[in-house]
């Protein structure tokens, strides 16, 4: 009998297994990533994959080494690779690791939108999306950071809405590690740190019930602070600026070249310097790191990031340029693609920024719009319930700290910087058009009764 009733279980749940969506999208996600992969090289390097590749191929972070301009995250995830298959096929092993972790990413989105939406459609429209969207899954076939960030998004998501779903002490737990990880992977997620050092805040003078599992996510915050902190310490030991890494002091004299900005500072030795390595020349992008790498030769990373901030602390040019950023980028997608598909005479045969638009049509305006609407429905939810809507903040924050980053903390690239974020969007979307799905619903149903 008791042999009878664990093999009815045992069908039951295989029964419900073979019933589930996901197992059906990711056959389909696998057959087209596979049509999409075939047509590009697979371990792509970039202008900054060198800069991974060959840091901390000596030295130890466990023995104190810090990179100057590489968190060592991904540097230890290529040496990982490293050491497994060898240098030989090293990048093409890299990507082909990547695309094997791409497809928990996608399990977590599915599981994190069937939390926010109970209409199937919906759930499995978007993560079919997420899935196959070139300007999404090209990033797997480079060697950048861009697929590892976009996997510890989702994960993070996955957990804070398990979190505020039904509260736990593991999910709680889990939310500084995870930023831990993701800063030291991309510094840019810095961001994150002082937003949920807000949410637990708010959390546990709001929900005095939670406190007792809040204690974990409290814990987990501050070791992240703390080994934060002490690897921005060792930074300073090495290079004298207390930072995670030079980047950001490239980023704001990069700024500051290309506003213009830099000629009203009053380091006139170093205008003067820059001056003459334009020679009157139009600055392009690639131009101001040609002068950045001039620049740094002679000057310490402590006078560049003075330098820049000098430069650009209440200035015209420099207000006038982040205003124009502002504006143009309105009219971009969220997503694009360094890569396309060529012939043999190397003529462009498919555009992926193109074709990714068109599966995921979303422009910065449209974020605009949607953290407008986002922070009025907060406003009139608390107005109205005298409590936070936490998922609508979650989302809303996360990516208004995301834009407010990409603007003001880099001069280019917005859509790449803005890439790990694009979990966040779909996932939002998937909240609205689940309340719009059970509202519709509901409505119905009265209508029947009546």
């Amino acid at each position: 009998m008791k042999n009878e009733l664990s093999i009815q279980k045992i069908q039951k749940k295989i029964i419900s297994f073979l019933k589930e969506p996901i197992l059906y999208l990711i056959i389909a996600i696998i057959i087209i990533q596979t049509i999409v992969y075939s047509k590009i090289p697979n371990g792509i390097i970039q202008a900054d994959s060198a800069s991974y590749i060959y840091n901390y191929n000596k030295e130890s972070i466990f023995n104190g080494y810090v990179n100057n301009v590489r968190t060592p995250v991904y540097p230890y995830f290529i040496k990982v690779i490293k050491r497994i298959g060898g240098e030989a096929n090293l990048s093409n092993n890299i990507a082909i690791t990547q695309k094997i972790l791409f497809l928990i990413s996608i399990i977590f989105i599915y599981c994190t939108l069937k939390m926010l939406a109970k209409n199937k459609i919906i759930v499995s429209v978007l993560t079919l999306i997420f899935g196959i969207c070139p300007t999404i899954i090209v990033w797997n076939a480079t060697v950048l950071t861009e697929s590892i960030s976009i996997l510890e998004m989702t994960v993070l998501a996955f957990i804070t809405i398990k979190y505020l779903k039904k509260p736990s002490k593991i999910a709680a737990g889990l939310m500084g590690i995870v930023i831990l990880v993701m800063i030291l992977t991309r510094p840019a997620f810095i961001y994150l740190l002082p937003i949920y050092i807000l949410f637990i805040l708010l959390k546990w003078l709001l929900e005095k019930e939670e406190r007792k599992k809040l204690i974990f996510a409290v814990i987990s915050l501050l070791v992240c602070c703390m080994i934060l902190v002490g690897y921005c310490f060792q930074v300073k030991r090495y290079y004298g600026t207390f930072n995670l890494t030079s980047v950001s002091g490239l980023n704001g004299f990069i700024t500051a070249v290309y506003s213009g900005a830099y000629k009203d500072s009053s380091n006139t030795e170093m205008v003067k310097e820059i001056d003459e390595l334009i020679k009157g020349e139009e600055i392009t992008q690639g131009r101001t790191f040609e002068i950045y790498n001039e620049i740094e030769k002679t000057h310490s990373q402590k006078e560049i990031s003075e330098f820049a901030n000098e430069s650009i602390k209440n200035n015209d040019k420099y207000k006038n340029f982040i205003i124009n950023k502002f504006i143009e980028m309105g009219s971009k997608n969220i997503t694009t693609s360094y890569i396309h598909v060529q012939d043999d005479n190397g003529k462009i045969i498919c555009n992926y920024s193109e074709l990714g638009a068109l599966i995921l049509p979303i422009t910065f305006g449209m974020i605009y719009i949607l953290l407008v609407v986002g922070i009025i429905y907060l406003v009139w939810y608390i107005i109205k319930y005298k409590q936070i809507n936490w998922i609508c903040a979650f989302f809303t924050s996360t990516i208004f700290a995301n834009i407010f980053t990409l603007i003001f903390g880099a001069p280019f690239e917005e859509q790449r910087l803005f890439f790990p974020s694009v979990c966040m969007v779909i996932l939002s979307a998937g909240t609205i058009l689940g309340k719009i799905s059970v509202s519709k619903e509901n409505f119905l149903n009265e209508k029947n009764i009546k």
